[in-house]
């Protein structure tokens, strides 16, 4: 569990990097000292970038964006085929 939540760490905090600045560990430097990379991988300048991509509530509308995509995905990806009975799936209560 502790390493699905790092992936979804990594991979939110690279996409609001993307989003915010339009480059990926271009403040490299800052975190290894002077000896690491100069610059990252840049995509679009600073200016074009996504402010509250940055920002602290930008972070929760990202992951509630991602959550809801996925609850998205999986329903449609287990929709019965037609015809197919449907059931509650409840305990007690008898299929159609």
């Amino acid at each position: 569990m502790g390493g699905g939540f790092l992936i979804v760490l990594i991979v939110l905090g690279s996409v609001r990097e993307v989003l915010g600045r339009g480059s990926l560990g271009g403040d490299l430097h800052v975190l290894l000292g002077s000896g690491g990379p100069t610059s990252g991988l840049h995509l679009f300048g600073e200016q074009h970038g996504f402010l509250l991509a940055l920002l602290p509530p930008g972070a929760f509308i990202l992951l509630g964006l991602g959550l809801a995509w996925r609850q998205a995905r999986q329903a449609t990806a287990t929709v019965p085929a037609s015809g197919a009975a449907v059931t509650s799936g409840l305990p007690g209560e008898a299929a159609p």
